[in-house]
């Protein structure tokens, strides 16, 4: 391969890369500006509950995106504790686009 094949394949699985980051970003941001969250949490405490799981609608890591850091430390600010909970999107499920488990990880809100 030559160096300028390289450099080209290495620019398309950067730009493939941030557009997976960028998915991850917006979907985070989503969740925070939306009232989808607060109402998960106020349905769950109305029921009893101690915690609230938001799992995202594909298996996709958001952990550790800056909209998944800023609505932490919002959440922790209003006196919510926050943590990630490791899930797998097993390559049995007929929706599985790879055919193989695919960790990721959900975002569980709990309270006191």
């Amino acid at each position: 391969m030559t160096t300028f094949k390289r450099k080209q394949a290495l620019l398309t699985a950067e730009i493939v890369h941030d557009t997976k980051l960028k998915y991850a970003e917006k979907y985070t941001k989503n969740l925070n500006d939306s009232s989808e969250l607060q109402k998960q949490i106020i349905d769950n405490a109305k029921q009893g509950l101690s915690k609230a799981i938001f799992i995202p609608d594909k298996p996709i890591n958001i952990e550790g995106t800056p909209a998944a850091n800023a609505l932490i430390t919002k959440l922790e600010n209003e006196g919510y504790k926050t943590e990630w909970q490791e899930m797998t999107f097993e390559a049995r499920e007929k929706k599985n686009p790879l055919g193989e488990d695919i960790i990721y990880k959900a975002l569980v809100v709990r309270w006191a």
